[in-house]
């Protein structure tokens, strides 16, 4: 009698145990991780009772007007409401830039199908890189126009959007920009994170934040 009392009492512990972990665990709700907004700035102001109000607002990458490799106007029009993925290229570029764009297509196929996700490179050297040379760079490293973007603009328009907008290291003297660094901008043009393009594990946490990006995106109709 006792001994089978003792099988029923085992056999009840190992099949309501672990359904009472699971609703235990599943009380706390699933995990998240949001990813930081870059470059706080502090907002103040005195509100009508006479009283300092402090809030923080983050940087935002204006607006851009640039040009593709068949010479159409490239605007913010262009990309309302999406995910964006950019860095700063030349095509000339000997030692950095082919290693980025080789890691970047790699979330080019990541992010293939993904409507609320584009990306964008932007040349550094307009003389040089016109259209046409910008065209055979996407021939190069088998970039699809509709999901990646080569463009560039005049000298100094992608110098201050990468140096004020992006907030690039840039050499002030001859405003000359290239960085290895690429940059995840939200639907609302916030910097959510830099990477190092030149290394693999880095574009990894990149296609893995643009993930998370679009998770809290989803998640927060």
């Amino acid at each position: 009698m006792n001994r089978n009392f003792i099988k029923i009492g085992a056999l009840v512990i190992l099949l309501v145990v672990p359904i009472l972990i699971y609703i235990f665990l599943r009380s706390f709700g699933s995990n998240h991780y949001s990813l930081p907004k870059f470059i706080p700035i502090e907002f103040k102001e005195i509100n009508e009772n006479g009283k300092l109000r402090v809030d923080t607002l983050f940087h935002v990458v204006p607006k851009f007007n640039l040009i593709n490799s068949v010479s159409d106007s490239i605007n913010d029009n262009r990309f309302e409401g999406k995910i964006l993925i950019c860095n700063f290229f030349f095509t000339r570029c000997p030692g950095i830039c082919p290693r980025i764009m080789a890691n970047l297509t790699r979330a080019q196929e990541a992010f293939i199908d993904s409507k609320d996700v584009n990306m964008v490179s932007i040349s550094v050297d307009p003389d040089y890189d016109r259209p046409e040379i910008l065209k055979g760079y996407e021939k190069k490293f088998n970039i699809k126009p509709q999901k990646w973007v080569l463009s560039t603009g005049t000298e100094d328009e992608v110098y201050k959007l990468g140096f004020y907008g992006f907030k690039l290291p840039a050499d002030t003297i001859d405003h000359t920009l290239h960085s290895e660094k690429v940059v995840l901008l939200d639907k609302d043009r916030h910097i959510r994170g830099y990477y190092t393009g030149t290394d693999s594990e880095e574009i990894n946490r990149l296609i893995l934040e643009t993930k998370i990006l679009q998770y809290e995106y989803e998640h927060s109709k």
